[in-house]
């Protein structure tokens, strides 16, 4: 019994420190589900942990048509290494995926997806 006690904490302590590992997404603009008058001029995205910018990315596609928007490359922000943007050209009406991939520096990788939409 005291065997199986330490295996399951152990297995508890590696299972924790693996999620803290990764990096999970705090805040986003345009923020998931927003509606928005005008298209955005970027997109930005801040994890809770420092990115590896040049293994990140982001991509968007409209929903309806599910055509992907051409942009230039996701880039890390100077003096701030937790957060990731990508430049948007002029966004017709619809609704938007943005898809994510994050990858810290201690080397995990998250992904992640959210909408938005343009009245």
């Amino acid at each position: 019994m005291i065997y199986l006690k330490i295996a399951l904490f152990f297995l508890f302590q590696i299972g924790i420190a693996s999620v803290q590992a990764h990096a999970f997404i705090e805040q986003s603009q345009p923020k998931a589900g927003e509606e928005l008058n005008v298209s955005p001029k970027a997109i930005e995205l801040t994890f809770d942990r420092n990115l590896e910018p040049a293994l990140s990315n982001i991509q968007i596609s409209e929903i309806k048509s599910k055509t992907r928007i051409k942009t230039g490359k996701a880039l890390g922000i100077e003096d701030e290494p937790n957060k990731l943007s990508l430049s948007l050209p002029e966004l017709a009406q619809g609704k938007y995926q943005v898809n994510w991939v994050a990858m810290s520096q201690d080397g995990h990788q998250t992904i992640g997806d959210y909408h938005f939409i343009v009245k």
